[in-house]
């Protein structure tokens, strides 16, 4: 092979999509994708009935609009994909579900919907942390938030209480970590 022929090929890979199973995202994919990003849910409504794929992966990211609308905290246009039958299965690029995104953003309200519509809550990655740990890393009160709604809902303080405490910064986590580790020890 002449190194014209090699950096051919080269340039032609690099410039093909990223995961070369999905299709290029359709016109009324789009308008899904714009209407969550808007809070519009009758156009989001529209561009269902016409025929997007309410499951469709954004080029950048592979975010389905559910991953997309749990990350940017949109929680009417969450409540209304998980409504319309979304994947709640479909991880991003990096393999992270929605119930990571909650966490990792500090999205207690929405880790509730995401709960109430069956999304377990210790889906572990295949990096081994689960949605609760993601939202010991936040620096701020949602994140603290989270964890304890996380806490308060069934995962247990102790499972996860060292790697929260060695990971965070967030003094408030911490407290909240220790008053709940308090609490759970004197039963």
């Amino acid at each position: 092979m002449t190194t014209k022929t090699l950096l051919l090929t080269i340039l032609t890979l690099l410039s093909a999509p990223l995961n070369p199973t999905l299709a290029e995202l359709s016109s009324l994919d789009t308008q899904l994708f714009e209407a969550a990003a808007n809070e519009d849910i009758s156009a989001a409504l529209s561009a269902l009935t016409a025929g997007a794929n309410i499951n469709a992966r954004s080029e950048r990211g592979l975010q389905t609009p559910l991953m997309q609308s749990v990350l940017f905290g949109r929680g009417e246009m969450v409540k209304f994909f998980l409504e319309q039958g979304a994947d709640t299965t479909i991880g991003e690029r990096d393999g992270y579900t929605p119930m990571h995104g909650a966490g990792f953003q500090g999205r207690a309200g929405i880790a509730e919907m995401l709960k109430n519509h069956g999304v377990p809550l210790r889906d572990k990655h295949h990096d081994g942390y689960e949605p609760a740990i993601r939202s010991c890393w936040g620096p701020e009160e949602r994140h603290t938030e989270a964890l304890k709604w996380f806490i308060d809902n069934g995962v247990p303080v102790e499972e996860i209480y060292d790697v929260c405490m060695a990971s965070t910064s967030n003094e408030q986590t911490k407290k909240m970590l220790r008053d709940k580790k308090e609490a759970k020890d004197e039963l």
